[in-house]
């Protein structure tokens, strides 16, 4: 049996889509297809026989023939590896399904609708279940890391000290080259030099990183710049030098990661780093990641929030939510995983004996 799942989400939902890549596996040759960013996180999983990425997946017949035409010969390279069927979203974009039809016809399509509210990869679960793929299911994220992989992310992050804090502060709305819309998951940068200098401060940490794509580079260096001198020399900005296929070793040698709702919060808590999530716009129920490690959250405090799938989201201009977070509600936040780290560390501890 050989199985093709189409998925051309984020980041962050393709980690939450792991367990069922591991489940889809369990009893058929399984190949995912996806953007190119599912090549670099999972190529190393193990999850599947085949990745096949497809950069512009919707665009339209005049940007497919000024592009080569690469949908049309990744639709004529699937043909040829003769799948048994494929397994689709129901929400993925009506030109996918005549692609599919022009390419696999005859192919037996299963579709997941995945609709139900709560968190996402429960949601999957139960669209499994309907579709006809019953069997061991654990809707917990999980990424793996090899030695290899985890001895250079280490090596790399000793030069910083022990204990380095990782920061996520941009989201999808800052990793465009024109942006339309202000960034509403995230803190102001004045905020995050806050931060980041309250922990320098008081000994919370050795260092900090700051992680972006190379298109929030310029945003990242903003926020370095605010920190004071005192503590500048011990803030690292890693936005465009820390892809994607990085990102899991890097957080598994973390001392931690904070992080607006972003994948990169995903593949920290499918490594078990620990995890301060910040939750402004979003429903944080939903979309708040799972792990085996610590995680803690805050989340915005306004009286329209949160706005996630509401007009009042894409009306929002001045993201009271998150820009009026005291710093002492985020240091608490901090001060709770903190803890919540030391509390498992003597959990393990008294396992191991």
């Amino acid at each position: 049996m050989r199985r093709l799942l189409v998925n051309f989400a984020r980041i962050g939902d393709l980690v939450m889509l792991t367990p069922a890549l591991r489940r889809l596996g369990q009893d058929a040759e399984l190949h995912l297809l996806c953007r190119p960013w599912g090549f670099d996180l999972l190529a190393e999983q193990g999850l599947t026989a085949g990745i096949h990425v497809l950069p512009h997946p919707n665009h339209g017949a005049f940007s497919e023939w000024l592009r080569g035409r690469p949908r049309t010969r990744l639709g004529e390279h699937l043909a040829r590896l003769q799948f048994d069927e494929v397994v689709c979203f129901g929400d993925e974009r009506p030109v996918i399904a005549q692609w599919l039809d022009q390419h696999l016809p005859g192919v037996p399509r299963r579709i997941l609708q995945s609709d139900v509210p709560g968190y996402v990869p429960d949601g999957i679960g139960q669209a499994l279940a309907q579709a006809g793929f019953p069997g061991d299911y654990r809707a917990i994220p999980q990424l793996t890391v090899s030695t290899a992989a985890r001895a250079a992310a280490a090596l790399r992050m000793s030069a910083l000290g022990q204990r380095v804090v990782l920061i996520q502060a941009g989201s999808s709305s800052t990793h465009k080259l024109i942006r339309t819309k202000p960034n509403l998951r995230s803190l102001a940068p004045a905020q995050w030099a806050q931060l980041i200098t309250q922990l320098l401060a008081s000994d919370e940490a050795d260092a900090v990183v700051l992680l972006g794509s190379p298109l929030e580079k310029r945003d990242a260096e903003g926020i370095a710049a605010l920190v004071p001198p005192a503590q500048r020399a011990r803030v690292a900005v890693w936005a465009g030098a820390a892809p994607i296929r990085e990102q899991p070793a890097l957080a598994a040698c973390a001392h931690a990661l904070i992080s607006v709702d972003t994948g990169p919060a995903h593949i920290a808590a499918a490594v078990g780093c620990p995890l301060l999530m910040i939750f402004g716009p979003s429903i944080p129920d939903r979309w708040c990641p799972r792990g085996d490690g610590p995680l803690e959250r805050v989340i915005g405090e306004a009286p329209c929030g949160p706005c996630q799938d509401t007009p009042r989201m894409p009306a929002c201009r001045a993201n009271i939510c998150l820009t009026r977070l005291p710093q002492t509600t985020l240091l608490a936040g901090w001060q709770r995983l903190m803890r919540q780290k030391e509390r498992q560390k003597e959990q393990l501890k008294k396992q191991s004996v």
